[in-house]
């Protein structure tokens, strides 16, 4: 295949996919007003509570990133039983990674305590990770789905579920948070509860249509799903394991050490500049291995070195955008609406994680096995 045909296939998968992620930070944008209506110390409450929560879903999702590579990769060497295995076995690998994560979530205020976070910020960061933690196992099953079917070709019915999810995740904000449409007003909790509850029907939504629609339904995802494939559990945590550890490394850097070092009072702004990275992160992992090869799953050397050099083509822009993104955030506005000058605290930050930086790309080639 040419250039432009190896391009316009990429842009084709990649562009669905990208429209999914940002319809994910969408929810967090949507979450963000809501809850800056309740006044400065909940919004730093919930965006303490939201980056630890990040970070957790940026590891999850590390390791299930590799079910996209192995469907793919059965799909191209047209094995539909293999798919299956692999979907399943990433279904058991969502909630066995999840549930100790969950617990784990729960003691999220004594862990801001520990890092030194103002104790008037605590409550209202625990008020926000009751309901939030709940979110992530059907967040992480919602990816394994969405690879199974991005590795079939068809990424657009995960990418009209997440939009749709938009919305409603809108409206229970506004129904829960603030008691409205005969709702009781729960405040953090209701945004904790209105985030696991889309992402829990976001979830059913597109396992309705993997076992509905014939496209999907031939491969019977969930057929013999407590019968354990050792093979594909132990490949999707070989594979997952260190694409989950250097973007676990990533994201902490690239939220330049807030936990540690930016005061609390500068949370509105930190929210505001974490949701734009979140952006920025979300569309460097949307582009993911094209389907397709020779008779044993492997793609002939040509066409593998014209989509590597896409694809690196690719993370290069994504680079430019985060790099974007970072660049001039010398001012924000803190929560009472003040601006405040954070140049030199900006630079106090990136001389901190230069050093975390070069640790991330040495533990990245040692991973990779280069």
């Amino acid at each position: 295949m040419s250039w432009r045909v190896e391009f316009s296939m990429t842009l084709r998968l990649a562009i669905p996919i990208v429209l999914t992620q940002l319809a994910w930070v969408a929810m967090m944008v949507t979450d963000t007003a809501m809850i800056g209506r309740l006044g400065a110390d909940a919004l730093a409450g919930a965006s303490l509570s939201m980056m630890t929560f990040f970070l957790a879903w940026v590891f999850c999702f590390g390791v299930v990133m590799a079910t996209a590579a192995l469907a793919a990769q059965a799909f191209g060497a047209r094995k539909p039983r293999i798919v299956r295995r692999v979907v399943r076995q990433g279904l058991c690998v969502a909630i066995i990674l999840t549930a100790p994560i969950v617990v784990i979530l729960s003691f999220t205020p004594n862990m801001l305590a520990f890092i030194g976070q103002p104790a008037e910020a605590l409550p209202h960061a625990a008020s926000y990770m009751d309901t939030l933690k709940w979110s992530l196992p059907p967040a992480i099953a919602f990816a394994v789905l969405r690879n199974f079917i991005s590795a079939l070709n068809r990424p657009m019915p995960a990418m009209w579920v997440m939009l749709a999810g938009v919305p409603l995740n809108a409206v229970l904000d506004y129904a829960l948070i603030f008691g409205n449409l005969g709702l009781p007003r729960l405040e953090l909790t209701g945004a904790g509860i209105a985030t696991s509850a889309v992402n829990l029907a976001m979830f059913l939504a597109l396992l309705a249509i993997v076992m509905l629609q014939r496209r999907f339904a031939r491969y019977a995802v969930l057929g013999r799903f407590w019968r354990p494939d050792w093979t594909q559990f132990r490949a999707i945590f070989r594979i997952g394991l260190p694409i989950a550890g250097t973007s676990f490394l990533e994201a902490g850097i690239f939220y330049r050490l807030d936990l540690l070092h930016r005061p609390v009072r500068f949370a509105g702004a930190r929210r505001d500049n974490d949701r734009d990275a979140a952006a920025a992160y979300q569309l460097h992992g949307a582009h993911g291995p094209l389907p397709g090869g020779n008779g044993a799953g492997r793609p002939s050397s040509r066409p593998a070195r014209r989509r590597g050099r896409l694809s690196r083509g690719m993370d290069g822009a994504c680079h430019l955008a985060r790099v974007h993104v970072e660049h001039d955030r010398g001012r924000a506005v803190s929560a009472s609406g003040v601006r405040i000058d954070l140049s030199r605290q900006r630079e106090d930050g990136q001389r901190r994680c230069r050093g975390a930086r070069r640790l991330v790309l040495v533990l990245r080639d040692v991973l990779s096995g280069r």
